[in-house]
């Protein structure tokens, strides 16, 4: 069985790095945290070219080999502020990201900064279509569509009866518009 992608080493290796076992504060480790590389791994990131990523030629994935957030999204320092670095490289290359949209990694690597696999989208659909998300938009439709109660609906679909009234009522799984 392999282990959460979270508890593997950055690196690409496959590897379970551990957890560290003591607390340094000099280093920002604590005993019991999770370490993010296994020793030594992340000498192994190469950066290829002035903006600090390298391709990764199987998925095309433009991979951020500096600095990496706890979340594991890359970030980068630029004018005088640290950005995102799939944000920053997205408005380089692409040109501003409209007013109430982010960007969604349609490839699913936090780590990828390849504007061609980032979409702008609401943040509602960018929730949507995490991996946490429950419902589907098929779900969202068959909720608005249906004469069962709402009980009925949140039973078949492993949600609160809440949720179900709330797509009812329009106030959950809108359209989405983006408001000027």
């Amino acid at each position: 069985m392999s282990a959460p992608k979270e508890r593997l080493c950055q690196c690409g290796c496959g590897a379970v790095p551990g957890v560290f076992p003591r607390t340094r504060t000099s280093d920002g480790q604590t005993a019991g945290q999770p370490r993010r590389f296994m020793r030594g791994h992340d000498k192994r990131i190469t950066v290829t070219g002035p903006d600090g990523y390298a391709i990764d030629k199987q998925t095309g994935c433009w991979v951020w080999g500096l600095q990496i957030a706890r979340d594991g999204y890359g970030r980068v320092w630029r004018s005088g502020k640290n950005r995102p670095a799939h944000r920053w490289l997205y408005e380089k290359l692409i040109g501003p990201i409209p007013v109430g949209l982010e960007l969604d990694h349609l490839c699913r690597n936090r780590r990828c900064v390849n504007p061609s696999h980032l979409e702008p989208v609401t943040p509602g659909e960018n929730i949507r279509r995490g991996s946490g998300a429950k419902l589907t938009h098929a779900d969202a439709e068959r909720i608005k569509t249906s004469s069962e109660t709402s009980i009925e609906i949140a039973r078949s679909l492993s949600v609160a009866p809440s949720t179900v009234r709330r797509i009812r009522r329009g106030v959950a799984w809108t359209s989405d518009k983006v408001m000027p």
